[in-house]
């Protein structure tokens, strides 16, 4: 049915930019906050980095085979929903460590949402190149909405808030 395969890409898409959106506020926010509060030197900054990307690519096979098993869409709503506590980490830190351990989960919150989304926008539309295309769009619409939002927050409120401006793209 065309319209059960739109709504997968539809939800895939959502799911994707939400991730996407993290990622940005995870790169954006992370070098700030860290540098402000923690006093946080360019190659600390760098380690977190480092490890949320680490995290993302040692899991994103396994994940991958997981999701094939217990269905993708569960999991990517699994992981969209880790990235709160992920996200709630973050804006608890007090020091390097709190940081290493969102870093971390915020790569597998990442494993959990981006290979299955991807593959259900795959499997949405017999025209893969127009649902992967379509799909894409996401990460792009992420990589402003993300910042945007944090931006707006962290301005209003402080750079600590930028974390939880997550949280209404989340439950949107």
């Amino acid at each position: 049915d065309s319209s059960n395969n739109f709504s997968l890409l539809i939800g895939s898409w959502l799911l994707g930019t939400v991730n996407m959106a993290a990622l940005f506020i995870f790169l954006s926010y992370i070098p700030l906050f860290a540098t402000k509060n923690m006093n946080l030197v360019p190659t600390q900054i760098g380690l977190l980095i480092f490890i949320q990307g680490i995290s993302y690519i040692l899991l994103t096979i396994f994940i991958g085979k997981i999701a094939d098993m217990i269905g993708k869409l569960k999991v990517s709503i699994i992981g969209t929903l880790m990235t709160l506590i992920v996200f709630s980490i973050f804006y608890f830190s007090n020091n390097i460590l709190d940081l290493m351990l969102g870093s971390m989960m915020f790569g597998v919150t990442s494993a959990l949402i981006l290979p299955p989304t991807m593959a259900l926008a795959g499997e949405s539309m017999s025209n893969k190149g127009k649902a992967m295309g379509i799909y894409l769009t996401s990460y792009d619409i992420g990589t402003f909405i993300g910042p945007i939002t944090a931006g707006a927050t962290s301005a209003i409120f402080g750079i600590r808030f930028a974390f939880l401006a997550i949280i209404p793209l989340i439950l949107i």
